[in-house]
C-alpha cells in the first residue's frame, strides 16, 4: 500500500510536468504565430510616419536581457500611440546584427512584431549599412533605437517616392531606459498632445 502511494504520487508529478511543458510550449508556438501572422501598418497611399527602427543581436548581452526586451517593447507602443496621437501613422523595423538570419528572426521575436525586419550578415546587413555606415551615420553599436520621420509620395506611373530624417538616436540600454522614462513621464502629465520633435529633445542632445 504504501508502495502505490509512492507510485502513485511520482504519477501525478509526471502529469503535471507534461502539462506545464505543454503549456510552455503552447505559449511560445502563439507567440510565434503572433509574430508571423502580423500585418503591416504601412497604407499604399503613402502618407507621413513615426518609425522607429531597432537595431540588436542575439550575441550581445545588453541586447537580449530581459528588461531591455521589455523597454524597446514599450517604447514601440507608446510612441506609437503618441504618433497616431499628433496624426502621424507609424511603422517600426528590426535589425539584428547577426550572422545567421534565423538566429535574427528568432532574436527579434522577443521584441516584435515588427513591419520589416533585416537579418543576417552582421555588420554587413543592409539596414545596418543605412543606419549606421552609410545613409544615416551613427555608432556601431547594440542595443539602439532610433527614431525618424518618413514621408512616402506614391505617384501614379511614377513609383513610390520617400525622404526620411533622423529625429533621435538612442545608443546601449541606459539610453534607451531613459527615453522610456520620458515617455511615460509625458503620459503620466496627461501632455498626450506634445509634438514627438519635443519629446526627443527632453533626452538630450542626439548622439
Amino acid at each position: 500500500m504504501k508502495f502505490f502511494n509512492v507510485q502513485y504520487i511520482k504519477n501525478i508529478y509526471a502529469v503535471l510536468i507534461l502539462l506545464l511543458l505543454l503549456t510552455i510550449g503552447f505559449l511560445i508556438n502563439y507567440e510565434k504565430q503572433k509574430f508571423i501572422d502580423y500585418k503591416s501598418n504601412i497604407n499604399p497611399d503613402g502618407g507621413n510616419y513615426i518609425k522607429l527602427t531597432y537595431i540588436g543581436s542575439s550575441h550581445c548581452y545588453f541586447s537580449k536581457n530581459i528588461e531591455n526586451n521589455r523597454n524597446v517593447i514599450k517604447i514601440k507602443q507608446q510612441v506609437k500611440e503618441l504618433a497616431i496621437i499628433n496624426d502621424y501613422k507609424f511603422i517600426s523595423s528590426g535589425i539584428s546584427v547577426d550572422f545567421n538570419a534565423y538566429q535574427g528572426i528568432k532574436f527579434l521575436e522577443k521584441t516584435g512584431p515588427y513591419d520589416e525586419i533585416i537579418v543576417g550578415n552582421n555588420w554587413f546587413n543592409e539596414g545596418v549599412f543605412k543606419y549606421v555606415w552609410d545613409g544615416f551615420q551613427g555608432r556601431p553599436a547594440t542595443p539602439q533605437i532610433i527614431i525618424s520621420n518618413v514621408t512616402y509620395e506614391v505617384e501614379v506611373y511614377h513609383g513610390i517616392k520617400k525622404s526620411e530624417t533622423v529625429l533621435k538616436r538612442f545608443n546601449g540600454g541606459t539610453e534607451i531606459k531613459n527615453f522610456l522614462q520620458v515617455l511615460k513621464e509625458n503620459q503620466e502629465t496627461g501632455s498626450a498632445k506634445l509634438d514627438i520633435l519635443n519629446i526627443m529633445k527632453k533626452v538630450g542632445e542626439d548622439s
